[in-house]
């Protein structure tokens, strides 16, 4: 590979944003790429950061000259940086929900720079090398290795003698940010001291499944901490369960109280696991005794660690499909190998998403035409309300409308089918399990 880039500093008004950024589908509309990224790459909270240290060193910006615009670049490396200092400079250009909050930062006069220095590529095709091999994975070695979570938390430790307070709240809130579960407004509204002090309780982390005070790791099944760490997310956003004056005897309460109401996950991992991006299990204490071979009686593996396996679709699971069509769709995400096929896997599963929910939207009377988010939406509710959902399988399915930055969400399975992103295997079975029983019960009215 040739670097045949040049070091330049240009003037912040000659740079634009890229309308073939991976992050969003193809588009030449400024206004339209700032929304996506505003709305689902969290550009707010990295604006707030470079007001109060600046832009990165470690991070090169990347651009290729403008193909109409003479001395004009377009930004192919930096382009949620690029799209911050925009909105800093202008925050009238922001999405109205969080024009606001743009302006606030804005109005503290922050230094933002004239110039940026950059590499300039002679075109698209020579970056793009350079973005493959930050931006691909490890590749054999020649890409970037990011840490696990025990390489994260030595750093971390060594950047504050040890004393690491507030990292495991953090890391279960960008967890549950990640997840769905709490939306980037809610995120800016929770104290993180709050989380930290409840957190920090023996009980609470037992009622939560969360085995250390220090570590994100977890010893129980994820979709059983999902619900209860939704629990707990939702009594901090009311304030009255969890909120900041509580007391060390009232969390301990707290956490009684989550264990006897019966959320508190039940199904126990042979050793605890990262709910992180890896999403893969850490490796035991040398001097810890080895984890049975085969499962407890009555605990079916698939519950021990839903994330391993290459296939979607749990192992076991049946459903009576009548539409021809969808049920060949079904049995080819059935049966094709997601660790070897991703792509392919996410495209199956969103075109099976979207058949079984247009299709039950059409028989009970909802209207299946249009986007898909808002038929999605309607397909809930109505489960909910006569279909006989629960509230979990009602807030997985709502979800899907509502947060568009779910991975989960039509416009983020999109985002696969049109190669704008990677999916990875383990998000879509997780996927899978939780969307499981919402097709269950749409499949059946559909016959």
């Amino acid at each position: 590979m040739k670097n045949s880039s040049a070091q330049q500093s240009v003037l912040f008004s000659k740079l634009h944003l890229d309308g073939q950024n991976p992050r969003h589908v193809p588009t030449a509309d400024e206004p339209s790429i700032i929304e996506y990224l505003v709305r689902n790459e969290q550009v707010l909270p990295l604006a707030q950061d470079i007001c109060s240290r600046g832009l990165s060193p470690l991070e090169r910006l990347a651009v290729i000259p403008h193909p109409t615009l003479d001395g004009h670049f377009i930004m192919v490396e930096g382009n949620r940086r690029l799209c911050a200092l925009k909105l800093l400079r202008d925050p009238a250009k922001s999405p109205s929900a969080e024009r606001k909050s743009f302006r606030n930062i804005s109005d503290k006069k922050p230094t933002l720079p004239r110039k940026l220095d950059v590499a300039i590529f002679p075109s698209r095709e020579t970056a793009n090398d350079w973005i493959a091999l930050k931006h691909g994975g490890l590749q054999g070695g020649i890409g970037t290795r990011n840490w696990n979570a025990t390489q994260s938390g030595r750093f971390l430790e060594s950047l504050s003698g040890g004393k690491r307070p507030n990292s495991l709240a953090l890391a279960v809130l960008d967890y549950a940010q990640d997840s769905g579960m709490l939306t980037s407004e809610q995120r800016g509204t929770v104290a993180l001291t709050t989380v930290t002090r409840y957190l920090s309780n023996p009980v609470v982390r037992s009622a939560l499944g969360i085995t250390s005070a220090s570590e994100f790791l977890v010893d129980v099944a994820l979709d059983e901490f999902n619900a209860v760490l939704s629990q707990f997310l939702n009594d901090l956003l009311e304030g009255v369960k969890v909120n900041s004056r509580s007391k060390s005897a009232d969390r301990a309460d707290y956490g009684r109280g989550l264990l006897a109401s019966g959320l508190s996950p039940s199904k126990k991992l042979a050793a605890p696991v990262s709910p992180a991006s890896t999403r893969t299990p850490l490796p035991q204490d040398p001097g810890a005794k080895s984890a049975p071979s085969s499962p407890s009686p009555g605990t079916p593996r698939n519950n021990r660690n839903p994330d391993l396996g290459t296939k979607v679709v749990r192992s076991g699971y049946a459903v009576h499909i009548s539409d021809p069509t969808t049920k060949r769709v079904f049995d080819e995400l059935r049966e094709l190998d997601g660790l070897k096929y991703p792509f392919a896997a996410a495209c199956l599963l969103r075109l099976f998403v979207e058949r079984v929910s247009r299709a039950y939207a059409k028989k009970v009377g909802l209207g299946d035409q249009g986007d898909l988010a808002p038929v999605i939406g309607r397909c809930a509710e109505h489960m909910e309300r006569k279909g006989g959902a629960t509230k979990e399988v009602f807030q997985v399915w709502r979800t899907l409308s509502s947060n568009p930055a779910h991975y989960l969400a039509p416009g983020s399975l999109s985002s696969y089918v049109h190669g704008g992103s990677t999916p990875v295997l383990s998000e879509l079975r997780r996927g899978w399990t939780d969307l499981e029983k919402g097709f269950d019960l749409m499949l059946k009215v559909l016959g």
